[in-house]
């Protein structure tokens, strides 16, 4: 306890340096939510939230400002699905039990529910951010509380991992020394089950390339693709104008992509062997907690992770201006299905918080008192305008059956003979709709062939690739009666949009087919994920 006194006072001392720089900002939003890399203020923010993360974690599971509940507001498994049948980290749990707030959050949504996946990640965070400030200055489970004025030093940073390929140093050691005192623990930010690689130290790879084998003509070609900076793409995020394009884009592509890869289901030298899943209580491979909705959210990086999600929604309503209730009545579903997701524990008031209508909900999203310290923006946007086009069915390949997509990638022949004109200014999308089982471990390539492709030469172009698509989260089963129920393999499914605009517009004048490549990335022990339609659409 007297170091803990100790560090209250050193706290103050060492922080109040950074006073100015989090007030001082031109949006005099309260809180500046700081790059974890580059701030030089990350090592007292980070201190001060291994602190009150500590807290959270001495506090019992039924507790909602506890580590546990926290985690489980965003989804928790069943008793049943974990190793030994019983939940040994809340005996609580049982069976059919479950508390108020826990398996909310909304990812994989069909489409006219999709915007949920912006809104509801913005509030959870934001109010986990709350309770841990709330705990840094109050205190709890044997820490001193540090005051107001300390704990106003904290806020939520977030890891910028497409230039920052490290995991922060903080999340890699299994013990903790706070900066600001002698005080030494195990590591309240530390999590065993992530990729190995990143714990060790290394890098996310940026130019590693994936190894593809596709069907052309009559013969078996290989292809090298770098996917992971295709997926990492913040520009051409950005640039998708449309709110539940982008939505659906930066869920498929970066969010879900860094899930699976701190959770040990990307790098080769990750999956090769098992990770330990403590909320599972299972290990197997790729099973890191961050690779699976049920155990995402008890790993402090997620917060992290979505921080820096919420930072591209913020850096697009910059751009493009708030999402309206009008988008939100479109792309979030009717208030009356949706509204019990959106309830949230706000220890400041020691109380629940929940929105009595769509338009109550998104006034919150809006509302929020932090901003960050450095929004992206397109060098080459073109226009801050909304898409304004109408949508027209241009094309939809003729299957008899759902295709298997396997280790081999196959064309899927469009016809764009139904283009009347390719003009400019109109847009080419194509709607992928597929189907899979509960095992989801798996990324998609989408491309289309340069036409004078040297195939001595391994590497095919980027401009060729559409998108890389990962699918963390899309079996999560709270939400199976979205996706209805299938034959075995084939219970869930997902529906990926992707803009083709370049590859239409570069084809030649006399060519009317287009040969669009669907291949999986992993490829040994792999889920078998089926094709039930893809559609071409034209918008003018």
């Amino acid at each position: 306890m007297v170091k803990h006194l100790l560090l209250l006072i050193c706290c103050i001392i060492c922080l109040c340096s950074c006073t100015k720089e989090l007030q001082d900002s031109p949006t005099k939003a309260l809180y500046t939510r700081a790059d974890v890399t580059t701030s030089p203020n990350a090592e007292d923010i980070l201190d001060l939230y291994a602190y009150g993360l500590a807290i959270t974690k001495s506090y019992d599971c039924t507790d909602p400002a506890s580590w546990y509940y926290q985690g489980s507001m965003h989804s928790v498994p069943t008793p049943d699905e974990m190793g030994g049948g019983i939940d040994s980290l809340c005996a609580a749990h049982k069976e059919g039990e479950t508390y108020r707030g826990w398996n909310s959050c909304p990812h994989m949504k069909p489409t006219e529910m999709q915007l949920n996946f912006l809104t509801w990640h913005r509030l959870y965070i934001y109010y986990n951010e709350r309770n841990i400030r709330h705990q840094i200055a109050n205190g709890g489970g044997g820490y001193a509380g540090l005051g107001e004025e300390v704990a106003a030093q904290f806020s939520l940073p977030y890891w910028d991992y497409t230039n920052q390929p490290y995991l922060p140093e903080a999340f890699r050691d299994k013990d903790y020394v706070y900066s600001h005192s002698d005080d030494f623990s195990v590591n309240p930010l530390y999590e065993s089950g992530r990729s190995k690689t990143l714990l060790a130290g290394e890098p996310i790879d940026y130019d590693a390339k994936d190894s593809i084998a596709i069907n052309v003509g009559d013969k078996v070609r290989n292809l090298c693709v770098n996917t992971m900076r295709q997926a990492l793409d913040i520009d051409e995020l950005l640039l998708l104008n449309d709110v539940s394009e982008f939505s659906r884009g930066l869920e498929d592509r970066m969010h879900n992509i860094i899930h699976d890869y701190i959770g040990g289901a990307v790098d080769p030298v990750d999956t090769a062997s098992n990770i330990y899943n403590r909320i599972y209580q299972t290990a197997k491979s790729g099973y890191g907690l961050m690779g699976h909705v049920p155990s995402a959210g008890f790993d402090p990086i997620f917060f992290l992770h979505h921080a820096n999600i919420d930072r591209m929604f913020a850096a697009w309503e910059a751009i493009y201006g708030p999402i309206t209730i009008e988008e939100m009545n479109t792309y979030a579903g009717d208030w009356s299905e949706i509204s019990e997701m959106y309830q949230f524990w706000d220890s400041p008031t020691n109380s629940w918080v929940t929105y009595e209508s769509m338009e109550d909900m998104l006034d919150a999203a809006h509302s929020i008192e932090y901003d960050y310290q450095f929004l992206p923006k397109p060098a080459d946007i073109k226009s801050n305008q909304r898409e304004d086009l109408t949508k027209a069915h241009i094309y939809t390949f003729d299957q008899k059956e759902l295709i298997l997509l396997d280790s081999v990638g196959d064309a899927f022949e469009i016809d764009l003979s139904g283009i009347e004109e390719v003009e400019d200014d109109n847009k080419y999308k194509l709607e992928i709709d597929l189907s899979f089982g509960s095992d989801m471990f798996q990324q998609l390539l989408v491309f289309t062939l340069p036409p004078d492709h040297e195939w001595i030469a391994c590497d095919l172009d980027l401009d060729y690739v559409q998108s890389v698509a990962a699918f963390f989260g899309s079996t999560h089963a709270m939400h199976a009666h979205h996706h209805g129920h299938g034959e075995a393999g084939q219970e869930f499914s997902h529906q990926l949009l992707i803009d083709i605009t370049n590859a239409v517009q570069n084809i030649s004048e006399d060519e009317t087919k287009l040969d669009i490549y669907i291949a999986p990335l992993i490829k040994e022990d792999r889920p078998n994920f089926y094709v039930k339609q893809v559609s071409l659409y034209e918008y003018k």
